[in-house]
Order: C-alpha cells, then structure tokens, then sequence
C-alpha cells in the first residue's frame, strides 16, 4: 500500500510541475505582442506602433504611442520595422519592457 501512495504521490507533483512550467511557459508567450513601428521619437524615448490584441492589458489591436522602460531603443527602430514587444501599464502610462524585431 505505502509504494502505491508513493508512487501516485510523485505522479501528482509530476503532473503539477508539468503544468505550471507550461502555464509559465505560455504566459511568457502571451505576453508579447505583434505590432509595426509606425513613428520614432528618440529625443523622447517613445514609438508609435501599430499593434495586435494586448492579451495581458485585455486591448484590442490599434495604433498607439508607447513610452520605452529603456529609452535608448528608440534609436535601434525605424518606421515599417515589425516587432514583439510586452507592455505594462505604469500608472497611467503604458510602458514598454522589452522589444525586438520580429521576423
């Protein structure tokens, strides 16, 4: 009896630690979003994008200004350049966190 509660026990957590990697695994996917760099504005640390649904933000797809969390990657995009990007919303202003070219 011991070894089946053993064996079911380890079975449980398997499919737990299973689960969870591939939760993580696919909000870490959600979380960036497709969009096309439409304007740059380096002297403010900004991009206008015309992106896809923002799943974590619950936005549908539109054209948007956006602060970056790092203002200096402004300067590595040009307008028609496709992206991936994750945004939080920081107060009031939606931030992007991480960016880079698309395929």
């Amino acid at each position: 009896m011991k070894s089946i509660k053993f064996s079911f026990g380890y079975t449980l957590y398997g499919l737990a630690a299973t689960a969870v990697l591939l939760a993580t695994s696919y909000a870490q996917a959600g979380d960036m979003t497709n969009g096309v760099v439409k304007r740059v504005d380096t002297a403010n640390g900004k991009l206008t994008i015309k992106h896809e649904e923002i799943v974590n933000l619950d936005m549908p797809g539109m054209t948007m200004v956006f602060d970056l969390k790092d203002k200096t990657a402004a300067g590595r995009f040009v307008p028609g350049d496709a992206v991936k990007f994750s945004v939080e919303l920081e107060g009031n202003t939606m931030v992007i966190t991480q960016i880079e070219a698309s395929k």
